[in-house]
């Protein structure tokens, strides 16, 4: 058997459509990384305006004529703790929740950009309530 002798030239040929087929197939794997970081990017936003609409509704439909008679009879009631009251927690304009969307969104953050502030700031708000409420870490 005799082995055929590759020149140099078809070596060099053959380096070079390699290297274009890598380069091609690098910026194939980049544009779709941009297009799915995109539509990710895109569906957080849609997510986050889902939730305001929800809180917007939420109290839309609290405000309601219906609720005016439950509103009126809550106001005989005293609060077992009238100086919990006070705390900053209870004067904020929402309670404290975790709905899936939010939930959604705090896992995008952290999935897209390893960014787990949103994560961290959940749960330092979730703790607060916690404290708000009096209840124990048991």
């Amino acid at each position: 058997m005799t082995k055929k002798k590759t020149s140099l030239k078809n070596l060099l040929l053959i380096h070079e459509l390699a290297f274009i087929l890598l380069l091609s197939l690098v910026a194939i794997i980049g544009a779709i990384g941009i297009h799915l970081q995109e539509k990710s990017s895109q569906e957080s936003n849609r997510i986050s305006l889902i939730v305001q609409e929800v809180q917007q509704t939420r109290g839309d439909l609290y405000r309601q004529e219906s609720f005016a008679e439950f509103r009126a009879q809550l106001l005989h009631y005293e609060p077992v703790d009238a100086a919990a009251l006070r705390q900053a927690y209870f004067a904020a304009p929402e309670p404290q929740e975790l709905i899936y969307e939010e939930i959604e969104a705090i896992w995008s953050r952290i999935d897209q950009a390893d960014d787990w502030s949103a994560f961290e700031a959940k749960l330092a708000a979730i703790e607060t309530a916690r404290l708000a409420y009096g209840l124990s870490d048991d």
